[in-house]
């Protein structure tokens, strides 16, 4: 395995007197072992202070042996003073500037589109893609706009410890994306015969390891983070076709399903038997695997080089946050956050980081659950908000399809709304 011993990094120049490098702020989802989305951010925020830069995050989740502070206001205000640059990066899910970077980096870690709302970047922005797959012409010249991360597989969990071949028996299958987003239904031999890992039965990383290491094959519906984990593990992977998987995961220049076996149809599942082509692109992966940690540390080298550069070219912040944002609050004695998920909470995050101090709690659909009793601020069912509409405004942190059912009840009340820039994965 390369390590980043063998290539000399990029380090921020040393001054006795101050830092003269610019802070990267990173928009993210909480940490969450199921979401490769919220795992990148996090490692290459790591990796960015590792590199002896400084990188803030917007989530509260602390993940440890990560170094991933959480930006505040404090800390923008800070770097303010000191007339550093302020590098905000974005996944492809977020629409604006919400944080006021001076320079703005899209990240595209997925198919364009992909969570089914089409967002369009400034010509200004700098873009970044995970991989070749995402990009329109399924090429960049001299890797210049790459910015892919190794660790997304843990492993010191997945991998082929304690493993033998010849005791592997039954199989596996995965579906999250295709029934959530696809409204997909998962073929009856597969749930009849084989162990289900999909997200709605909670699993810690260590069981779906242990599961994988144990199984022949590992049949999919979409793709994830569980299909390296899977091959990790010496698990094959088979892509069971669907329409779904056809026109999600297949993008101009090229198909991202030529790097895996596919079934046509559920009809042509095999449960008994691994193809061969299944076991060939189980050791084409593990090869492309040594390729892409190496690939990372040149990656990550180039993606600071440009993004510091341009912020020494940039003009200063003014820490004012996103102006719609701040306009919004700044009007309104009680701003409420609509929403009790991981998006209201990053929401929350990032809405702190602006300095915004009239946040009075958040609101939930009534008789629904929610995680926001987590946090330190009020949880109000919608019929009940003791605040009149004259008096608050509410930022829609939700699936889109959760805004849809939400808005006839809000203009019926006469509150006024804002959507937050976050699109769910």
């Amino acid at each position: 395995m390369v390590q980043s011993s063998d290539i000399q990094m990029v380090r921020p120049e040393i001054n006795f007197r101050g830092s003269k490098h610019h802070p990267y702020y990173i928009l993210s989802e909480d940490y969450s072992q199921h979401s490769s989305g919220s795992r990148v951010t996090y490692i290459l925020c790591h990796i960015l202070n590792e590199m002896g830069f400084e990188a803030y995050i917007t989530s509260a989740s602390l993940i440890p042996h990560f170094r991933t502070p959480q930006l505040t206001f404090d800390i923008r205000k800070k770097h303010q003073t000191e007339e550093r640059h302020p590098i905000a990066v974005y996944t492809e899910i977020v629409e604006g500037n919400p944080l006021d970077g001076d320079v703005v980096v899209r990240w595209v870690n997925n198919r364009m589109g992909n969570v089914g709302v089409q967002i369009e970047f400034d010509e200004n922005d700098l873009v970044f893609y995970f991989s070749t797959v995402f990009t329109s012409s399924n090429t960049i010249a001299d890797n210049s706009a790459l910015l892919t991360v190794a660790g997304i597989t843990d492993e010191n969990i997945f991998n082929t410890d304690n493993t033998s071949e010849d005791e592997r028996s039954g199989f596996c299958y995965y579906a999250h994306k295709y029934v959530r987003d696809g409204n997909g239904a998962i073929a009856y031999k597969l749930k009849a015969n084989g162990i289900s890992l999909c997200q709605d039965i909670p699993r810690t990383h260590g069981e779906i390891a242990h599961i994988l290491k144990k199984s022949k094959v590992l049949y999919t519906y979409d793709l994830g983070a569980i299909t390296s984990e899977a091959r990790m593990c010496g698990c094959p992977v088979v892509l069971v076709g669907t329409d779904y998987l056809y026109s999600n995961y297949t993008v101009a220049g090229g198909s991202f399903l030529d790097y895996w076996h596919c079934v046509r149809s559920e009809q042509d599942i095999d449960v008994t038997e691994v193809s061969e082509e299944a076991r060939v692109k189980q050791v084409e992966f593990l090869e492309k695997y040594k390729q892409k940690t190496s690939l990372c540390y040149t990656t990550i080298n180039n993606f600071v080089t440009i993004t510091q550069e341009e912020a020494r070219r940039s003009s200063p912040t003014k820490v004012s946050g996103s102006k719609e944002i701040t306009n919004f609050s700044a009007t309104r004695d009680n701003i409420f956050i609509y929403g009790g998920g991981s998006i209201a909470r990053n929401c929350h995050s990032v809405l702190m980081s602006l300095g915004i101090q009239n946040v009075k709690g958040f609101i939930v659909s009534d008789g629904a659950k929610t995680d926001a009793e987590t946090l330190d601020k009020p949880v109000y069912e919608f019929s009940k908000l003791p605040f009149s509409p004259k008096e608050s405004g509410i930022i829609l942190a939700m699936r889109m399809c959760f805004r849809e059912e939400v808005l006839p009840s809000l203009k019926e009340m006469g509150y006024d709304y804002l959507h937050y820039c976050v699109k769910p994965r």
